[in-house]
């Protein structure tokens, strides 16, 4: 079959095989057509006196991966963007936190410049000390890797969507019980000696 450009149009699927013929330099060979099958197609390939035998299936049906629910698609997406919102807070506020003392110190002669980045470098580091966006970060990466892991075997591995759900509530009581077992700041327990 050929096309109006020149070149062949390509196959579909249940077509009948026509006879092939195919030149080559060692003297010529040709593929002749073995049967006309519904789903396999028998070729017996001459090339140099060499017998090939070539199973080509016409019907290929892709495997449609089930419908992940979107309750549970928005609970991955939210927990991916949190990690991640999370882990640039940590960085930026960390790295900022550096350059502001940095420019501090090294602006001496410019006092409102070391106002400025003194009061930028104290935020920053404030940030770091009390929200602990780092912190954040690997608790919402251990639960979206969890909620990952269990959407990739209820789309390619068949698991089942009760499998699905629980381990979402399984994520959801990880994030749970993370929050519970942060340490709320209290008041401090640093003791002076008695004045002498």
């Amino acid at each position: 079959m050929r096309s109006r450009q020149g070149g062949t149009k390509p196959r579909l699927a249940g077509e009948p095989v026509e006879v092939l013929e195919a030149a080559s330099r060692g003297g010529g060979g040709w593929l002749r057509k073995a049967g006309e099958a519904q789903e396999y197609v028998k070729t017996e390939g001459h090339m140099s006196q060499t017998k090939v035998f070539l199973d080509v299936p016409l019907e290929v049906s892709p495997e449609v991966p089930p419908r992940v629910p979107e309750e549970v698609k928005k609970r991955l997406k939210g927990w991916f963007y949190t990690a991640w919102g999370c882990t640039l807070c940590h960085y930026f506020c960390g790295i900022g936190g550096v350059l502001a003392a940095a420019i501090a110190a090294a602006a001496s002669d410019n006092p409102s410049l070391v106002k400025v980045a003194g009061i930028s470098g104290a935020v920053c580091v404030s940030v770091l000390g009390f929200v602990q966006p780092a912190r954040h970060a690997r608790k919402y990466v251990r639960a979206w890797r969890v909620l990952d892991e269990k959407v990739n075997l209820f789309k390619y591995a068949q698991l089942p969507l009760q499998e699905l759900i629980e381990g979402m509530s399984a994520a959801e009581q990880m994030l749970d019980q993370s929050e519970r077992d942060t340490p709320t700041p209290g008041p401090s327990t640093l003791s002076l000696p008695p004045p002498q």
